[in-house]
């Protein structure tokens, strides 16, 4: 007889445990930090303006998207640590134009010694259990996967980032977390829908919408 998987039941109550608040007691880089590393990564290995732009607007549409889940759980009584999500969000693709690098743990290499929450939550395999992750790393993760160069869908992405890289079974995995994570949202009561900021982002990046590629190359991983 074929097993039957069995059906989560995403309710409010199983919800509320489920997600779960680091708190504020982690340590976190100021804007100034934040800014030299970025521009470490700049500076010591220059690249096209494109690129560069590409990562600003990958980065501000993340930062959209947490900045109104963030929000709607606040009215919902869940405090989250958002300097810890924002820090995540701004610092994990800094090294994104590095070639011959995993971006991440380049950037996490740099974090360890200061912040070891924030360089976890950047090399974290979003593919993997959400077990025991906190909800700002959810959070990240989330926004991070509906942000591509634009604000998109869970599939949309899912779509992209198969045509562009081989690991069908780590993309697939990935998708099914960020779709749970969603699923849990809704069922609090969080929109989830996002309103696309393409020509906002653009108006503040003064650039044209033509100067930004649809994605980077994908960066072989050692």
């Amino acid at each position: 007889m074929r097993s039957r998987r069995k059906k989560l039941k995403y309710d409010a109550a199983n919800c509320l445990f489920m997600l779960r608040p680091i708190g504020k007691h982690v340590a976190v880089p100021s804007k100034t930090e934040i800014t030299h590393i970025v521009s470490h990564f700049r500076t010591s290995y220059p690249a096209e303006e494109q690129c560069h732009n590409y990562v600003k607007a990958h980065v501000m549409g993340a930062r959209r998207v947490a900045e109104q889940l963030i929000e709607q759980l606040a009215r919902k009584g869940i405090t989250v640590n958002r300097k810890l999500v924002f820090a995540t969000i701004d610092l994990h693709d800094a090294a994104k134009h590095v070639e011959g690098v995993d971006h991440e743990e380049a950037v996490a290499e740099k974090l360890s010694g200061h912040y070891p929450v924030l360089a976890e939550m950047i090399t974290r395999d979003p593919s993997l259990s959400a077990r025991n992750l906190s909800l700002e790393h959810r959070l990240f993760m989330y926004a991070d996967w509906r942000s591509s160069g634009y604000i998109v869908s869970l599939e949309r992405r899912r779509r992209s980032l198969l045509t562009r890289y081989a690991d069908v079974a780590r993309i697939n995995s990935s998708y099914r977390r960020m779709l749970e994570f969603e699923r849990e949202l809704k069922a609090l009561g969080i929109d989830t829908r996002v309103g696309n900021p393409l020509r906002e982002t653009m108006q503040m990046l003064h650039v044209r919408k033509r100067t930004i590629p649809p994605q980077l190359p994908a960066l072989k991983r050692k």
